[in-house]
């Protein structure tokens, strides 16, 4: 009796021109190292007696969708057409002179482009499953130096999931490598100044998509909702540099006295930047996370240890919004082996 091995796995995505007009043609096949995709039903029922003392139950089916978050390493060219399926549009600049092509992502008016997702699992008992309908409600970028390949996570939700499908599409998994949490060195940027004693970081950008019931067992539509970016960390070093940014955001300056008390106004605005980079030219390679306004969390603590050991701050921030600047700003040059070179057509 075989058995399914879950070790044998691959992904794939495509544009969807509408919905309800699933692709029949994948596109990209990413590297998948986590998370999934599920077709989730929910049962109801209701009681009922029938004058026993175990009564009875109506049973039916409430909803079905298809939702999960696969982890994905964060290569050139799967990234730059999973922010485009999720942000719903792109600036483009062709290569030129020695220049790599570049893709320019910020929010814009509509939520994003429909997609079709197609899962395998397994080599001699295989599971096949196609999500069609399926729209990115948040995009996770994370980088650490304990784990150094990037990863993005797109969590989404497909109105219409779980169709077999016999036969593996045929793009194949990216040449270009993941992105490392090295290729950043020198380029993180916490308020307009560069901290190398970090450790990681997370990014989450939210469409506020929320699923929305007919008068079917699966939903009708994805409405939205607030959208929002937040982060986890960046994780700094209390060094000089470390105890300067904590003495900021409590006391609202870097360089506090000595009978000062906590801040009671709201702080300044912050920012965040970082940017991994490999390669040079027309092969340069790289992606580039921009917050223009960050509002940074006071849950900062400074404990003592009588073992010793470093002290870390992880900062963690909410969006805010300043004037003509976006939300959140990717930047990704495809410019190496087996790059993208031209706009991702619709």
């Amino acid at each position: 009796m075989a058995v399914t091995e879950s070790n044998i796995h691959a992904l794939w995505v495509a544009y969807q021109a509408a919905k309800g007009t699933a692709s029949t043609t994948a596109t990209k096949r990413l590297q998948q190292v986590g998370g999934d995709l599920n077709t989730s039903r929910a049962d109801g029922s209701e009681n009922f007696s029938d004058l026993d003392r175990f009564g009875g139950a109506i049973d039916f089916i409430d909803t079905i969708q298809g939702d999960g978050a696969p982890v994905i390493h964060a290569q050139p060219n799967s990234t730059a057409y999973l922010c485009w399926l999720f942000f719903g549009g792109e600036t483009f600049t062709a290569a030129f002179a020695g220049v790599a092509p570049k893709y320019v992502f910020v929010p814009q008016a509509n939520t994003g482009f429909w997609a079709t997702w197609w899962k395998r699992v397994g080599l001699s008992e295989i599971v096949r499953q196609k999500f069609n309908d399926a729209k990115i409600t948040t995009l996770k970028i994370e980088g650490s130096t304990a784990n150094k390949i990037v990863k993005i996570t797109p969590s989404l939700i497909a109105l219409d999931p779980g169709e077999r499908f016999a036969t593996d599409p045929s793009p194949s998994l990216e040449v270009a490598k993941p992105f490392l949490y090295t290729d950043a060195v020198g380029t993180l940027e916490i308020d307009g100044t560069v901290f190398t004693a970090q450790t990681q970081f997370a990014v989450t950008i939210e469409a506020g998509l929320a699923p929305y019931q007919g008068d079917a067992i699966k939903f009708q539509d994805l409405i939205a909702g607030n959208a929002n970016v937040t982060m986890e960390g960046p994780t700094i070093l209390l060094d000089t540099d470390g105890l300067a940014q904590y003495n900021k955001i409590i006391y609202g300056t870097t360089t506090p006295t000595s009978s000062q008390k906590p801040a009671i106004t709201a702080p300044a605005i912050g920012a965040f930047t970082c940017e991994f980079v490999r390669g040079t030219g027309a092969t340069r390679e790289s992606l580039k996370i921009e917050l223009p306004a960050v509002k940074w969390s006071p849950d900062l603590a400074v404990a003592p240890n009588p073992d010793g050991g470093a002290i870390e701050l992880a900062l963690n921030g909410q969006m805010r919004k300043v004037a003509g600047s976006p939300a959140v700003r990717i930047t990704i040059e495809t410019g190496g082996t087996g790059g993208d070179t031209a706009a991702h057509s619709t």
